[in-house]
């Protein structure tokens, strides 16, 4: 696999060209702590974040010894070791670098699409219809291939499709596109099955049917479920596979009042990093910490979910309004009241 390069994210400047040594168990060393040889870069400080192609630690506290081979990093020749606590380090889930995707057609979805998401982040892909949301999700998970790069925990995709499809759960827009089989419960079971077990115990099967709220529906034909139903179904394949990151397409999207909120709750229970593409403004407020927007296939606007969302001639400007939650009217000059 090659040596590991490290790069240190810090307001000073990167530290390139970092080169990893073996741990030396002599040293007695706990087992988490790394040497590294620095060949370039500033003067080290504290309190520095890394990032490496191999991911990074997501302890709390971590220990990086650092072997000086030259100026600035320290004295050609010497064999003293500096020592720092990263305080906190999150590994990278989604990478996306400069990456670009033309239909068969000709028509561009994406252009030199770049954002990197850590690890248990909550991000909302918003824009107006055409700006490309759903493109992105289906090229992060590898069913699609463009130019310029994606990676997932430091895996190249599509690259790596196989490998990284199991950590994956995709919820379509039209749920219809990932159901396949005649009845409700064979449809949960055929799931459980791909996991290498022939024998699935049942309990397993109703246990996700009760977290959906489909154990009345186990023997009904899945053509004669709801909209909404369908999208529940979908949800309980997904979430036998436990994944790390999920990609939810529009999840809100025709249900009814009641069975948005269900699904709002159901997206503040899952585990592992989210990216959701919706229209829905309001379940972007309600469920992510950050949005990216997303207009003609180009980002235009990245940050938090509070300060984004908010931003009313941005939003405008961009074919959106403000989420209906925060819509009101305006005494005389004054800031926007919300509704209660």
């Amino acid at each position: 696999m090659g040596r590991p390069h490290v790069r240190f994210l810090d307001p000073g400047g990167p530290a390139e060209n970092l080169v990893h040594d073996a741990p030396n168990p002599a040293m007695g060393r706990p087992p988490h702590f790394k040497t590294f040889r620095g060949i370039s870069g500033p003067p080290l400080k504290e309190h520095r974040r890394i990032e490496t192609p191999l991911g990074t630690s997501t302890s709390p506290a971590l220990w990086i010894g650092l072997q000086g081979h030259g100026s600035p990093c320290g004295t050609k020749g010497t064999t003293d070791h500096l020592r720092f606590k990263i305080e906190r380090i999150r590994m990278t889930a989604v990478e996306v670098r400069h990456f670009s995707y033309v239909y068969p057609g000709g028509a561009r979805a994406l252009n030199q699409v770049t954002f990197c998401v850590e690890e248990g982040e909550r991000v909302a892909i918003i824009g107006p219809n055409g700006a490309g949301k759903t493109t992105l999700l289906f090229s992060i998970s590898g069913l699609l291939k463009g130019e310029g790069t994606i990676r997932l925990w430091g895996l190249d995709q599509p690259k790596h499709f196989q490998e990284l499809r199991r950590d994956l759960g995709f919820l379509f827009q039209d749920p219809e596109d990932q159901l396949f089989f005649p009845w409700v419960y064979d449809e949960v079971a055929a799931e459980l099955q791909k996991n290498g077990n022939p024998s699935v115990p049942e309990e397993k099967i109703w246990t996700l049917l009760s977290r959906v709220g489909l154990t009345e529906k186990a023997h009904a034909a899945v053509s004669s479920l709801s909209p909404g139903e369908k999208k529940r179904l979908a949800l309980a394949t997904l979430l036998a596979r436990h994944p790390r990151l999920w990609l939810l397409d529009e999840p809100s999207a025709g249900l009814d009042p009641g069975m948005r909120r269900t699904v709002i709750e159901w997206i503040h229970n899952l585990q592992g990093t989210i990216l959701l593409a919706t229209h829905d403004l309001d379940l972007a407020l309600e469920t992510c910490t950050r949005a990216i927007l997303l207009d003609q296939g180009e980002v235009v606007a990245d940050g938090p979910a509070s300060e984004l969302l908010t931003n009313e001639e941005l939003l405008e400007e961009h074919g959106l309004t403000l989420p209906l939650s925060l819509q009101g009217v305006k005494n005389g000059k004054g800031p926007l009241q919300r509704l209660n």
